[in-house]
């Protein structure tokens, strides 16, 4: 299963709830992958207190092949670092895209949840990761501009994909009366 964890607004838990929901599914003993799809400024390497030397980055641009750049995590959760610094790869060329959709589907042949943290916004690379999803974790705040933001990215996921699944997590909140408020 392929879940990305997305958002139309940034800081609001994306990245530590992506994180999280794999190690949770690790301990079930399943196997996972974190796809850190926040290209240009990735931090699941970091939550997870990892560094290693190779990124997503050399498997868009064709030189590595996502088996290759795969890191350990906690509880044995693999994870394709992203890329941080970068801000002209969330503009992915064609071959960019092709690199990566054959990534994912080399990472679903061999895991049982592929999780992808993706970049928050509606841009083209953003969409573009959540509808490659068979379903969709939208993270937001009670915070108003988080909401308006989630609900575009929302409409821009429905504008591409009528039939995708996302579901809402309101993160960040005082008690479940603010959360059901919020949505």
């Amino acid at each position: 299963r392929i879940i990305a964890v997305s958002g139309g607004k940034g800081g609001t838990g994306k990245t530590n709830m992506a994180v999280n929901l794999s190690i949770a599914l690790a301990q079930r003993q399943q196997e996972v992958v974190v796809m850190d799809a926040d290209i240009g400024l990735a931090n699941a390497e970091v939550v997870m207190g990892l560094r290693s030397g190779e990124t997503l980055q050399l498997v868009i641009e064709g030189t590595r092949n996502i088996c290759d750049v795969l890191a350990v995590g906690p509880n044995g959760v693999k994870v394709v670092p992203g890329v941080s610094g970068l801000g002209h790869l969330a503009n992915l060329s064609e071959d960019g895209r092709r690199n990566v959709r054959a990534a994912i589907e080399q990472l679903q042949a061999r895991f049982d949840f592929v999780i992808i943290d993706t970049m928050a916004g509606i841009g083209p690379a953003s969409v573009a990761f959540a509808v490659a999803a068979d379903e969709v974790l939208l993270v937001t705040t009670p915070e108003p501009s988080a909401l308006l933001d989630g609900y575009a990215m929302i409409k821009s996921i429905h504008g591409v994909n009528h039939g995708a699944k996302i579901s809402v997590l309101v993160n960040m909140v005082e008690d479940q009366a603010q959360a059901l408020r919020a949505v």
